[in-house]
């Protein structure tokens, strides 16, 4: 199942695949209270474990040629704020930062240098993107784990709650794809 996602382009960030074990103890507990988990089958290519750098225009204001013309450009900011890692401890609902979409998140502690990549990539594009003023292209890094069912909300909270005494845990970027509408391509991968 392919995932649709608005249409805008955007620059994403993934969490390396082997960090995803850690996870696992919490399948279990959460199978019957969500209705999916996030994981590789989401997208066609890539796992929504990740961390948005930024979304930048929407496709009607520019071709996707020109936007793969950027790519070098992107490609060396990401290389200059390689190694990239981000710190996690348990796992958070998007309804207590008040959002209100029913979903999940690891609780990101430590964003390690996403906020200086984020701005480097935007003064890097904005002189060939007109669109980083729109409230809709913000830096919000998450990485979400999974889509709640609204009626096991009181199940799910308890889970979140547990999470807290987590030990903290890091979680290498290595992969970085640009999400053109519905079609997300990888641009730089650092193994």
């Amino acid at each position: 199942m392919a995932f649709k996602h608005p249409h805008r382009y955007g620059i994403l960030a993934m969490v390396r695949k082997k960090d995803y074990k850690h996870f696992s103890k919490y399948q279990k507990l959460l199978k019957n209270h969500v209705q999916f988990f996030m994981k590789k089958e989401f997208f066609n290519d890539i796992a929504p474990q990740h961390l948005s750098i930024c979304y930048f225009s929407y496709p009607e204001n520019y071709p996707k040629e020109y936007i793969e013309k950027l790519v070098p450009k992107i490609r060396s900011v990401i290389r200059n704020n390689l190694p990239l890692q981000v710190k996690v401890k348990g796992l958070i609902g998007w309804w207590e930062l008040s959002i209100g979409v029913p979903a999940l998140l690891w609780n990101i502690t430590d964003l390690g240098n996403f906020p200086k990549l984020h701005k480097e990539v935007v003064k890097t594009l904005a002189p060939y993107i007109e669109h980083f003023n729109d409230p809709e292209m913000d830096f919000t890094p998450h990485i979400g784990v999974a889509l709640c069912k609204k009626e096991k909300f009181k199940e799910i909270k308890k889970i979140v709650d547990h999470s807290k005494e987590d030990k903290e845990q890091v979680l290498i970027i290595d992969r970085f794809y640009i999400f053109y509408p519905n079609e997300p391509k990888e641009v730089f991968s650092h193994n």
